[in-house]
């Protein structure tokens, strides 16, 4: 069971998510940072500056249940189709509102003492991050990118250096 302040924070967290929600219908503005109201685009999309940063383009680890085309498990989203993208994005924001109803939250480990933040916000903002490379590559196509040579020297990557057989180990 989660502890008074961590279930605080987490109904602090999902208010203000209401309350953002509330104020951008209310002035008529696009609701999560770019998706229209109603829109089949669902939650907040990722800006180029998320998108261009250390932690903008994730691998997508395992595909969604309910994708039919080929699949782009182990790519970088910029990788994949922008279908796919927004059904990555739809898994996300599932496992989101699975981690709000149970409460989960998280802990820096390294930061004892620190406020616990929702779960979901993690799964929130790889959501918004799938929606923003969808309608990155919507708009501008796909990212080209070039495979770097192998390194020279590498005895793994080019087949050369020593033989490791059997019959050549001391023991």
């Amino acid at each position: 069971m989660s502890t008074p302040e961590e279930r605080l924070a987490v109904l602090e967290f999902r208010l203000s998510e209401v309350e953002k929600k509330l104020a951008s219908v209310m002035s008529g503005a696009p609701t999560g940072g770019g998706a229209a109201v109603g829109s089949s685009g669902g939650g907040r999309i990722a800006t180029d500056r998320d998108l261009d940063s250390q932690w903008g383009d994730p691998i997508v680890k395992k595909d969604p249940k309910r994708w039919q085309g080929p699949s782009y498990a182990g790519c970088h989203m910029s990788e994949c189709s922008p279908e796919y993208l927004e059904e990555v994005a739809s898994l996300c924001d599932w496992m989101g509102d699975k981690d709000d109803e149970q409460g989960k939250t998280w802990s820096n480990p390294k930061k004892p003492g620190s406020a616990p933040v929702p779960a979901s916000k993690f799964k929130r903002e790889e959501a918004a991050r799938a929606r923003g490379w969808a309608k990155r590559l919507r708009e501008r196509g796909p990212v080209q990118r070039s495979a770097p040579p192998p390194a020279e020297g590498n005895e793994f990557e080019t087949g050369g250096g020593a033989d490791y057989s059997d019959n050549e180990i001391p023991f």
